[in-house]
């Protein structure tokens, strides 16, 4: 485990005409700042004072970036190793009370958990992390055994390649940080039993933020002609095939997407109803549209 001493670098002080303190945001925007003082480098820990001289914040501080500040904390408290496994636990306590049904759930979702630039998706055994803000970047081997730990999951993996690390002055990256092994992952959503691409799927791998949306539409699909556009892997398609539907429909652009998507049919034995064609979405509706084709 790398231990780093985070004590404050330096300080920053408010403009006076911003009111920035009055407010509570955890983003301290450039234009907010009056001054800064203090040998200072992207991902330092900074104190942020407010123009009267008292304590208002502890964050990051990123001089490349036009969020010149994440605030950590409110408080004056130190930032060590067991601040991070603290917030950390906290928001694997939450998931473990809301989430169920599911092995493939978001488990730190940045400023939500009051960690700024975080993300972490879990994926069965597998941790798929984020680091997005310069901060949280200097501290990911940190981040990675306490994540390992607190969770009990046994493999850390790194999907550095979101455009918006650029903005940060950060590199685009991507493997395993603790562990190894195949990027594929099996999950279970409910009913169903989808794979993960961890290395090559869209954002982390999977879109975890549509799983009510997936559980939900599956109620009203029981002997419905579905059409899913902008299928990706058919997640939406397979729950309602699951859920009765007469047939499903998928179209999307992304012919590896599709490939997934019919596996995940075969997996869940609805193959024989569920039929995906490589198309683009628009164009496809409209000459649905034209022949008079009607779905559910």
């Amino acid at each position: 485990m790398t231990i780093q001493d985070d004590s404050p670098r330096g300080r920053i002080r408010l403009s006076r005409a911003r009111g920035t303190e009055e407010l509570g945001h955890l983003w301290i925007y450039a234009g907010h700042v009056e001054e800064a003082r203090g040998d200072l480098a992207s991902g330092d820990v900074v104190d942020v004072m407010a123009p009267n001289g008292r304590f208002y914040a502890r964050g990051f501080y990123n001089p490349a970036s036009k969020i010149r500040v994440r605030v950590l904390t409110f408080d004056d408290e130190p930032i060590t190793e067991q601040f991070w496994r603290g917030r950390l636990a906290q928001a694997i306590r939450l998931r473990r009370h809301i989430v169920v049904g599911t092995t493939a759930y978001r488990l730190v979702y940045g400023e939500s958990d009051r960690l700024p630039g975080l993300i972490v998706d879990r994926y069965d055994d597998v941790l798929v992390m984020q680091t997005l803000s310069s901060g949280m970047d200097r501290r990911k081997e940190l981040l990675a055994d306490l994540l390992c730990q607190e969770s009990g999951a046994a493999r850390v993996y790194v999907r550095n390649d979101a455009k918006s690390r650029m903005l940060e002055g950060l590199a685009v990256e991507k493997g395993f940080l603790r562990g190894g092994g195949e990027t594929m992952v099996d999950v279970q959503e409910g009913p169903a039993r989808f794979q993960v691409d961890i290395e090559r799927g869209q954002k982390t791998g999977w879109f975890c933020d549509q799983r009510e949306n997936r559980l939900a539409t599956a109620r009203f699909a029981a002997g419905s002609e579905v059409l899913e556009v902008f299928a990706h892997t058919g997640a939406f398609g397979i729950h309602a095939a699951l859920a009765g539907a007469k047939s499903v429909e998928g179209l999307d652009v992304s012919e590896d997407a599709l490939a997934l998507a019919r596996n995940h049919a075969v997996l869940n034995k609805v193959a024989d109803r569920c039929v995906y064609r490589s198309a683009d979405a628009f164009e496809e509706m409209r000459k649905l549209e034209r022949a008079g084709r009607r779905y559910d």
